[in-house]
């Protein structure tokens, strides 16, 4: 499939993009921006879980922040792909960046950003989000980070765009004068929205809570001895799967003991795709 040509200006600095647009989006669908850097084939099956898992409209836009698996990526099918020939940044400002050309893209009014390693563990996850919006809850996560300003984590927050465009927000990090990092990516939707006198709503995760393993562990035996973020619904529901740190795992450089691996991820997640 020949992709389309396109340059885009971000806080002054042109990027070239190739752009594969494989789906329109109808005004009640919900736009999901997925960063991709590495580990094709956790985007795949994350992909696949959206696809699969989901009851109401949505549209995928994978931000591909380098081009090695271009060609891979061109092969999932139903989504839209953006590939950045070059990013001028590593880390947090790439995942921003990507957030950020993919926002450019968003012609609706809500917009779901994940990280390529998490997986829609039930059919209900988008309407257990949008079960918590109201007119003063404008954004709602699966997790919320648990430093500097303990906010929605965008490994699985869904947000009004609207909203967030009209307060001028990014998804950049922030820092101080001393060049400590105060926000990360996207905790200016939790920041501004506050500021404003809007709410935001997060579900219970292990990440945040460790003390809901257990009932977790007795409904799901299944997933016991996987060690990741799991997410529940307020009926003890496991709704939501993310590996965390799934680009450290995939390039082997990941320290920590007892963590599930990239590997174990991959395949305890294509069987669930088979049930």
């Amino acid at each position: 499939m020949l992709s389309q040509k396109s340059t885009i200006n971000i806080l002054n600095r042109i990027y070239n993009l190739n752009i594969f647009n494989k789906g329109k989006a109808t005004k009640d669908t919900t736009e999901i921006l997925m960063p991709h850097y590495l580990g094709f084939e956790a985007t795949e099956i994350a992909v696949r879980s959206l696809q699969k898992h989901t009851k109401l409209p949505i549209r995928i836009w994978v931000i591909a922040t380098r081009l090695d698996e271009i060609d891979k990526l061109i092969e999932i099918p139903e989504i839209n792909l953006i590939g950045i020939e070059e990013t001028g940044c590593t880390g947090s400002e790439e995942n921003a960046l990507a957030l950020e050309i993919g926002s450019r893209f968003v012609e609706n009014k809500w917009v779901f950003v994940c990280h390529n390693d998490v997986f829609a563990y039930d059919r209900d996850w988008l309407q257990t989000l949008f079960s918590k919006v109201s007119d003063k809850v404008r954004a709602v996560a699966y997790c919320r980070d648990n430093a500097r300003v303990n906010a929605l984590h965008v490994s699985s927050t869904l947000f009004n765009f609207e909203l967030f465009k009209s307060l001028n927000l990014s998804f950049f990090p922030k820092y101080d004068n001393k060049d400590l990092q105060i926000m990360d990516v996207g905790d200016e939707i939790t920041v501004g929205f506050k500021e404003k006198g809007y709410d935001v709503h997060v579900f219970s995760c292990s990440h945040n809570d460790p003390s809901i393993l257990e009932v977790i562990h007795q409904g799901y035996p299944e997933l016991k001895e996987f060690f990741f973020d799991k997410t529940i619904d307020e009926n003890g529901k496991v709704i939501w799967l993310h590996l965390g740190r799934g680009v450290p795992k995939f390039l082997g450089i990941y320290s920590k003991t007892g963590r599930c691996g990239y590997e174990e991820w991959i395949e305890l997640l294509k069987n669930r795709l088979k049930d």
